[in-house]
């Protein structure tokens, strides 16, 4: 047990269906605070992120125009991903592939 302290403390009565809930609670909580320990000292990064540049922001980062990049996008030169079901962008990664070409 730790330290005594001068807070007073106020006791609780629990029906057995509170504290088994309760104590559902905190071996979930328990076991959370072991994997979130496992990750922190598997030796592992976490993965980077890989940024979604839209095509302008592409078309900026190549030299090159807007019309070039979805010419590139149509030849399957340059691949992209769906943003929200209407709209695609093209992630970082995969300009760093193209430039590599």
């Amino acid at each position: 047990m730790g330290a005594a302290t001068n807070t007073p403390t106020t006791a609780v009565l629990l029906t057995p269906q509170q504290y088994a809930s309760l104590m559902a609670i905190v071996e979930k909580v328990e076991a959370l605070e072991a994997r979130i320990k496992s990750l922190e000292t598997n030796g592992r990064r976490p993965a980077q992120l890989d940024p979604i540049l839209t095509v302008e922001e592409t078309a900026k980062r190549l030299g090159k125009s807007t019309k070039t990049i979805y010419r590139r996008i149509a030849e399957q030169k340059i691949k992209t991903v769906s943003t929200d079901g209407k709209s695609y962008g093209i992630r970082e990664s995969e300009i760093n592939k193209y430039l590599e070409r």
